[in-house]
């Protein structure tokens, strides 16, 4: 529902787009699992924000929000 709701939105598109390097993972296969065990993943979705140190510096858990509560 974000990905074809939120994420397609101008704004965000464009915010995340120009200020992140936006990835999507399955972490229930291939090198998702992987990952989901490094930063401690236990719910879906969330999205982590990692800085390139590769330490996560905000967490969102949770299935749905409006372009402005995910801004």
């Amino acid at each position: 529902k974000m990905e074809k709701e939120v994420f397609t939105l101008p704004q965000v598109a464009n915010y995340f787009n120009q200020k992140f390097i936006n990835v999507k993972y399955d972490m229930e296969r291939g090198e998702g699992i992987d990952i989901r065990k490094q930063y401690g993943v236990t719910s879906f979705p969330t999205y982590l924000f990692i800085n390139g140190d590769g330490k996560v510096v905000h967490r969102i858990i949770g299935a749905y929000f409006k372009e402005w509560e995910f801004l």
